[in-house]
């Protein structure tokens, strides 16, 4: 009866031990993308994407969310907060909505050289819409001045 016992418990720990292990490396596993040789599925302005968003949120859903691609717009902001740069690009059209890119950390060289008001492509992953577009894994690909 005991030699049963002691086979239950060491199944139990053993058991314990694997979802441990698995819980370990699921957790910190990396979770980038490697967006430089992604490939860009769509290319929109900002304007185009929130407005995609806003008149019809499942069609949009459908075709960005998930996926690579690259907008551009003109900066309003560029944020650092908690060790992460966002840049937020304004639309023309709609006002109190943006496209808020969290940029990858290896792009905070570039970012450095970027002004409020510069056009900007930004190349990243569309997360989805609430009030603003989210776009996360963001890398910058272009830079004129309006």
């Amino acid at each position: 009866m005991k030699k049963k016992v002691y086979i239950v418990v060491f199944a139990m720990i053993f058991a314990m031990l694997c979802i441990t292990i698995y819980i370990h490396n699921e957790f910190n596993r990396p979770a980038l993308v490697d967006i430089h040789n992604s490939i860009t599925q769509d290319t929109v302005s900002a304007d185009e994407l929130i407005s995609i968003f806003t008149t019809n949120e499942e069609l949009a859903s459908n075709s960005f969310v998930e996926k690579t691609i690259e907008v551009k717009g003109v900066i309003k902001k560029i944020n650092y907060i908690n060790n992460r740069q966002t840049i937020l690009l304004k639309s023309e059209r709609f006002a109190q909505s943006f496209v808020i890119c969290d940029m990858m950390p290896s792009t905070e060289n570039r970012i450095g050289a970027l002004n409020i008001g510069d056009t900007l492509a930004i190349k990243g992953i569309c997360k989805g819409f609430l009030f603003d577009v989210i776009m996360l894994n963001c890398i910058p690909i272009e830079r004129t001045r309006e």
